[in-house]
């Protein structure tokens, strides 16, 4: 009779095999599609795409973050940080391709090349015995977790890919393809699909750039279709698809380093999903009232619609901030470059994102001052740690963009739109006084943006301002200290 320890490093050993397996299944499938089927085809394949989304936002991380060392106790936890690593791997090709002024099709085989890499070296490491695959062993959860754990996983995963399923259906609106903003946005598919990657000619006005150098989130649509074999126009009528799960499992990332105990971090993730699932945040009164005009939208409820501006909210926020308190718990190399790549991601992806987890991160480091002194000085050090990878990558997109960028006044209106406002939030008033927590320009909420013309400048932004109170908001603000300095343990954590 075999020992109980050797079942269970038996039953892991064909869990992990499996899973490599199946990864290996999809790397061959994508190789053939991307390098062997010939010509990309033009109609629209469900089993293509799905695979290409596999190689662009899960493979690749599953496989790299096993050889990295990371570490998962639940499938959610498991997703995430696979989504993040091969945001890391996409993002680390793209400087090759633009130095080059190489197609995409460098970076798809740079991408196929890695996983293909990582996966021989984790079967290596499989036959030999020498690793635990702690990290794709938490893609069915914790090895000594409760039975309620384990259907609780299953329940989540099988309602998100309903979800998925529901939004690969719902698509974009057809016709919306002839407005301005989705034609903008597959017509730079269409340009890094299909040309050169050299910055200068891939704006929409030639020798000027767009100001983040390529729209990230356009450019792995243009990738996913390379590896799919397939015409970039499905992939981006579908992508939303793929949302719901990079969505919901950076918010799981997001409590999991918040909530300690594995009951309450698991009871507030349904709160989140179900909250989330039944679109509360477009409850009325509502700023996106707006939204309600399209009962598929779904957008801030991680569901949203193919637009570079809701992705960025729905995937780069909750998972930014939990790879940033990963980083503040374990600030170790890896992890530090992780949060950089991510940032460096986000920063590509939507530049108002970047600001927005620089402005969390911020807020954190803040509360974390009047932690107690036994554990503040440490606490502090690890968040100056994570803060210098926002300050790393500014710095580096600074001097990129010294380099290549136009003057601001023949760069196009985004940009001085852009400019005018940061101009704006960092006026000695706005700074010093009070209304820098308390205020922002009516015409800057949400879809009041629109009316905004470059040319009113900043003294005009500040005759037209009013001053908007957000009770509840200033409420909880002013209360966090104080639960961080008297609250109980968990208190302290949430």
């Amino acid at each position: 009779m075999k020992p109980h320890g050797a079942s269970s490093v038996s039953r892991d050993a064909l869990f992990v095999g499996g899973i490599l397996f199946v990864c290996g299944v999809i790397c061959a499938i994508s190789v053939y599609l991307f390098l062997l089927s010939g010509a990309p085809v033009l109609y629209e394949s469900p089993y293509r795409i799905g695979v290409g989304a596999f190689m662009v936002f899960f493979v690749p991380g599953l496989l790299w973050g096993e050889v990295l060392g990371f570490r998962a106790r639940h499938v959610m936890e498991a997703i995430a940080l696979s989504a993040a690593v091969s945001f890391m791997i996409a993002f680390a090709f793209v400087p090759v391709c633009l130095a080059l002024h190489a197609k995409i099709d460098l970076w798809a085989s740079c991408v196929l090349g890695a996983s293909v890499v990582a996966l021989c070296l984790n079967l290596r490491a499989l036959a030999k015995g020498h690793r635990r695959f702690g990290f794709i062993n938490g893609l069915r959860g914790a090895a000594s977790q409760p039975a309620y754990l384990l259907y609780s996983q299953i329940g989540i995963v099988t309602l998100i890919a309903a979800i998925s399923f529901g939004a690969y259906r719902w698509g974009e609106v057809f016709l919306d393809i002839f407005e301005k903003e989705k034609l903008y946005h597959a017509l730079f598919v269409r340009y890094y699909y299909g040309m050169p990657l050299d910055v200068l000619k891939l704006g929409v006005i030639r020798d000027i750039p767009v100001p983040n150098f390529v729209h990230f989130w356009e450019f792995l649509l243009a990738g996913w279709s390379k590896l799919a074999g397939t015409d970039p126009l499905p992939v981006f009528f579908r992508a939303r698809a793929v949302i719901p799960f990079l969505g919901f499992s950076g918010a799981y990332l997001l409590i999991r380093h918040i909530v300690r105990s594995r009951f309450k971090r698991e009871f507030v993730f349904w709160i989140v999903f179900l909250l989330a699932a039944g679109f509360f945040i477009q409850y009325s009164p509502s700023y996106f009232d707006l939204l309600k005009s399209d009962p598929t939208q779904g957008a801030f409820c991680f569901i949203g619609v193919n637009h570079h501006s809701v992705t960025a909210v729905e995937v780069l926020l909750c998972l930014g901030m939990g790879l940033f308190l990963l980083c503040l718990k374990q600030p170790n190399g890896r992890n530090y470059l992780l949060v950089a790549s991510f940032l460096g991601v986000a920063l590509m992806w939507h530049v108002r994102e970047f600001f927005h987890l620089g402005i969390l991160a911020l807020v954190l480091s803040a509360v974390l001052i009047v932690y107690p002194l036994r554990t503040r000085r440490g606490s502090l050090k690890n968040a100056a740690i994570g803060i210098s990878a926002f300050i790393l990558v500014a710095v580096m997109y600074l001097v990129s963009s010294k380099a290549l960028m136009p003057p601001a006044e023949t760069a196009g209106h985004e940009q001085l739109v852009k400019t005018t406002a940061l101009a704006y939030a960092f006026s000695r008033e706005n700074i010093l006084a009070i209304r820098n927590f308390f205020n922002f320009p009516t015409m800057y909420l949400l879809f009041g943006f629109a009316n905004l013309e470059p040319e009113i400048g900043v003294g005009g932004m500040n005759r037209v301002s009013e001053i908007n109170y957000f009770a509840p908001l200033i409420v909880a603000a002013l209360g966090m200290p104080l639960i961080v300095r008297w609250g109980k343990s968990e208190d302290r954590r949430l």
